[in-house]
């Protein structure tokens, strides 16, 4: 029997609809005195319930601020320094019970946006500097802060440190679950922290959930502490201060997604309503959020737009919509840009959402990632190739490098990235760079599990970008 074609379906998630619950009390008040009174507590809880979070649409013309925009777009400056790190306070609006929906301004629409092409180039290529095999395969990989080791995590839970050249190999943590333990969280100290989701019960509710906790010394083993017990453990956790992360948690109700907001420590810092926020990230500083709102939704109770990627000032509630439809990436490290895709493609955004540097690859990815000196942006594709649609007959890989002061856009292997290695043809993917920016580290391509692991031999490259 020949393999049939695989066939990706986003399936359209089932929300719980709150139902509203009327209760009528009818009772006899004569006199106009009654209704005085009555009339004042009516205004009274009228008061309470505009205070509680809530504050006015703002109009075109009472906007307060925008982010502030890149003055000088033909150059990216340098990364913030994270010596004498410059700590904002973080957001400290009250932590909202889900699935109360909190109701944020009404958005402006960003007006005057230009939009150009990056241009396609060659300039870039990558040198291969090592590979390591592994007898299990590998689910995910990242670098460790200090920059001389790696992290990975196999397909059957167990979390490693090792040398670059995957020797001392050091088992840290055994997860009943692989998920996204190992997403790129661009961390501006020596801590990661890793989301441990509690075991699933009989009852198919889980334990509490908690951050692992993993501190780095150059020259050490790293330590591996338990968080303290979290209401909603957070993923896609990035950086935004030395000390502030956040990341996005859904409680499975309706419009009762959050910000939830951690320190380095793992303890809870804050948790903010932010309604069927489906993918998003902080910007450096900790005041702007950049979102995306889930397609999956058709009456928001909220009233936002169904699908649409907003700009919301985390202290003021002031919010932007930049586009209709869409997803958020990450931002720069030095929160010039962050990644976001549309209906006209994936494109590089400034802050104040006005500059759009949109990539010439039409299947380039949002999740996109980050040099640490915020130069460069990697991703890699893997495409089944089908003459029928029903028989995979190969598979095609691609790696690009996206120079933000150039605007150039280079594809390093012109769809046909293949590693000779024992089991066959081995494609990149899952690119992450070093602390340095000098060096890119890949996965290799499991074609027998694509969105699980990686081949056994050679399991990572560790590649050069070279000139």
């Amino acid at each position: 029997m020949k393999p049939k074609a695989r066939t990706t379906k986003i399936s359209a998630a089932t929300r719980k609809q709150p139902t509203a619950k009327a209760t009528d009390s009818t009772r006899s008040l004569g006199g106009l005195a009654v209704s005085t009174i009555a009339a004042l507590v009516l205004v009274v809880a009228m008061v309470a319930v505009f205070a509680n979070g809530n504050s006015a649409p703002q109009s075109a013309q009472t906007i307060v601020s925008v982010p502030t925009s890149v003055s000088n777009l033909a150059s990216v400056p340098p990364p913030v320094s994270t010596n004498e790190p410059n700590i904002l306070p973080s957001p400290t609006r009250q932590v909202l019970a889900t699935p109360t929906v909190h109701i944020w301004p009404s958005p402006y629409p960003i007006q005057g946006i230009i939009a150009s092409a990056m241009n396609s180039t060659s300039e870039v290529g990558i040198g291969q500097k090592s590979t390591i095999d592994r007898t299990v395969p590998i689910s995910q990989l990242i670098w460790a802060p200090t920059g001389d080791k790696i992290m990975y995590l196999t397909k059957s839970g167990d979390l490693f440190w090792s040398n670059t050249d995957g020797s001392n190999a050091t088992l840290l943590q055994h997860y009943a679950e692989v998920y996204d333990q190992l997403d790129e969280q661009m961390p501006m100290t020596n801590t990661l922290l890793i989301r441990h989701l509690g075991a699933l019960q009989p009852d198919g509710t889980r334990a509490a959930s908690y951050m692992d906790v993993i501190n780095f010394t150059t020259g050490q083993p790293p330590t591996l502490q338990q968080g303290p017990n979290l209401p909603h453990a957070p993923h896609h956790l990035r950086w935004w201060s030395p000390t502030r992360a956040s990341g996005i948690a859904h409680t499975g109700e309706d419009g009762g997604d959050l910000l939830v907001t951690v320190d380095q420590n793992g303890n809870l810092v804050s948790e903010v309503n932010v309604p069927y926020m489906l993918s998003g990230a902080v910007r450096p500083g900790g005041v702007w959020l950049a979102y995306a709102t889930s397609y999956q939704v058709q009456n928001p109770l909220d009233g936002s737009s169904p699908q649409a990627v907003y700009l919301l000032n985390l202290t003021t509630g002031q919010r932007l919509q930049v586009t209709a439809g869409g997803s958020v990436g990450a931002w720069s490290p030095d929160g010039n840009w962050f990644v976001m895709s549309s209906q006209a493609g994936v494109a590089v955004v400034s802050p104040d959402g006005q500059q759009w540097l949109t990539l010439p690859d039409p299947f380039a990815s949002s999740a996109a990632v980050w040099s640490p000196d915020s130069k460069y942006l990697a991703y890699a594709t893997v495409q089944d190739l089908s003459s029928d649609g029903e028989t995979i007959s190969g598979w095609q890989g691609a790696v690009h490098i996206v120079n933000i002061p150039a605007r150039k856009v280079s594809n390093l292997s012109d769809g046909s990235m293949r590693k000779l290695a024992p089991q066959g043809a081995a494609l990149m993917w899952q690119p992450k760079w070093s602390r340095t920016s000098s060096l890119l580290s890949f996965l290799s391509f499991n074609p027998e599990c694509p969105s699980e692991c990686s081949q056994l031999t050679p399991a990572i490259f560790i590649m050069s970008p070279t000139q």
